[in-house]
């Protein structure tokens, strides 16, 4: 089976029903998790669940990530890691900057991501090696290399009113040293966006794997440059990311890093 279209396609069917649902506002009971910030709706069950079985169907063999049914741990080199609906807050608000992320991790590695945007209609996808696609026509980042000019995104997650440090002392310092910065609050949807050129580069902190597998090789592929805040390889279960055309990414990165990790001096 080839797992790109497959997943391409599984994509294409989660973003249909999502598409539904906002339309038609059907949105069931919508749940506080965490914190009164971190919600979840009937809608992000509903499309896990089509995901699961589809996945599953397909693949019995490998193991699963999922945001809100966890792991599936099958012992083998082959991890799904899923997001039913990054920017969850977004869509029970009817505010259209929300998607569905799918990535296959092999030994680890993020090997295949599709990133969809339903109210866009836009399907990101990319298998390692083979470059990054929007609607099947290829696409990369930008190349700007004025950091001054740069167009930046960030988020602040579900986590924020407790997380000390915190992202808002970068996020200043970016406003007052870049073009602008961009919040659509949904992590998937900037890193579609970087790996398409619309901005510049993307941090943000306290994120889990689900909201950044697929977007990362997006990114990759795309031609820009993911680290953590210390410029090392990126873990996706650490929490914080950079993501840039790689031009612009050490002026991001020696800016945010510090002060989002709180270190003075």
């Amino acid at each position: 089976m080839d797992v790109l279209s497959f997943t391409r396609e599984l994509a294409v069917e989660a973003s249909v029903l999502l598409r539904e649902r906002y339309a038609d506002r059907h949105l069931g009971e919508v749940h506080q998790k965490g914190t009164f910030s971190d919600v979840v709706s009937d809608v992000d069950y509903e499309v896990e669940a089509l995901l699961l079985k589809r996945i599953r169907q397909a693949f019995p063999e490998h193991s699963i990530l999922s945001e809100e049914d966890g792991l599936t741990d099958r012992g083998h080199s082959h991890q799904w890691v899923l997001d039913p609906i990054d920017g969850t807050r977004n869509f029970v608000h009817n505010y259209p900057c929300f998607g569905v992320s799918l990535a296959l991790l092999v030994d680890g590695k993020p090997d295949v991501g599709v990133i969809a945007l339903p109210v866009l209609n836009e399907i990101y996808s990319a298998k390692r090696g083979q470059g990054a696609f929007l609607n099947g026509q290829r696409t990369w980042v930008s190349k700007k290399s004025e950091f001054q000019r740069g167009l930046f995104a960030t988020g602040f997650a579900c986590l924020r009113a407790e997380a000390d440090p915190n992202n808002i002392p970068a996020t200043a310092a970016i406003l007052q040293a870049t073009h602008d910065v961009r919040r659509s609050g949904s992590a998937t949807t900037d890193l579609c966006h970087v790996a398409s050129g619309r901005t510049d580069g993307f941090w943000e902190m306290n994120l889990s794997a689900w909201d950044v597998a697929a977007g990362v090789l997006l990114v990759e592929e795309a031609g820009g440059k993911v680290t953590d805040f210390s410029g090392g390889s990126l873990d996706l279960h650490s929490g914080e990311i950079v993501a840039t055309n790689g031009l612009l990414h050490e002026s991001l990165r020696n800016v945010v890093g510090p002060l989002c990790r709180g270190e003075t001096g």
